[in-house]
């Protein structure tokens, strides 16, 4: 079997129907910032809002086209945005500050797309600011980009090496890959929620995935208190053992002798 690159991922089915999408115009149109509904697999964070709101008052409105596709019929919502997430919680503020001309946006529509194109648009109008993303949006991006990844294998038939053609896309280690696997894989639904709310980085995430529920209860007990949590804190809290974990101490052979 020929050799298996992100280049071949990057030509997938999807991706490349992405990319067209992307290239060519669609139905170009300005839209009310109120009938767009947020998409609810974009997990990037909506930051900046008060300089990129400045920056659209300066420019004198909004000046890339957001990406939307249009809803069903009886929705509540007409568009869903693929696109421009914080240029139209930008223009939401503005209207609500009273600056009702910054109500209507322009837009490009695109039509007839499968929700793996949509969801791959969303990575590649993303990818951009990957130096950007905070530790909880990186190991959500690795989710999304694996999901894409085994949809290209399954359209292929290609198999294995997932995580070596992941790790080339996301410019990563594949021990960071694994780092990414075991956060996911093992920290609590609280946890998770507190490490996207920025409560702890991405090092801490992986000291507290290596513990158990009982410790992971005690670190929810100290963020009940703590705005903050780090490494050092979760050993105080938890001890440095990590239960289940063999070291020299429990080797009988490996012992100075009396």
């Amino acid at each position: 079997m020929s050799k298996f690159s992100v280049m071949d991922y990057m030509n997938s089915e999807s991706m490349k129907m992405a990319q067209e999408e992307l290239s060519k115009p669609g139905e170009i149109t300005r839209v009310s910032v109120f009938d767009i509904e947020p998409n609810k697999d974009n997990f990037y964070g909506i930051r900046g809002i008060e300089l990129l709101k400045e920056s659209i008052v300066m420019l004198g409105g909004v000046q890339e086209n957001l990406i939307l596709v249009k809803n069903p019929e009886g929705s509540r919502y007409k568009y869903k945005a693929l696109a421009g997430h914080r240029r139209r919680m930008a223009c939401i503020k503005l209207v609500q500050d009273g600056y009702a001309e910054y109500e209507f946006v322009p837009a490009d529509i695109k039509s007839n797309l499968t929700h793996a194109v949509e969801k791959a648009i969303l990575l590649l109008t993303n990818s951009t600011q990957r130096g950007e993303l905070t530790d909880y949006e990186k190991v959500m991006e690795h989710i999304e980009t694996r999901k894409l990844i085994e949809e290209y294998k399954k359209e292929t038939g290609q198999k294995g090496r997932t995580r070596e053609l992941e790790a080339e896309y996301l410019n990563v280690s594949q021990g960071q890959i694994s780092i990414y696997d075991k956060i996911i894989n093992n920290l609590s639904e609280k946890l998770m929620k507190a490490f996207e709310q920025g409560k702890f980085g991405i090092s801490a995430a992986y000291e507290i995935a290596k513990r158990d529920s009982t410790d992971q209860a005690l670190v929810i007990d100290y963020l009940c208190e703590h705005d903050q949590i780090n490494e050092s804190d979760i050993r105080r809290i938890c001890g440095s053992r990590i239960k289940g974990q063999v070291t020299t101490d429990d080797i009988p052979q490996l012992q100075p002798e009396p």
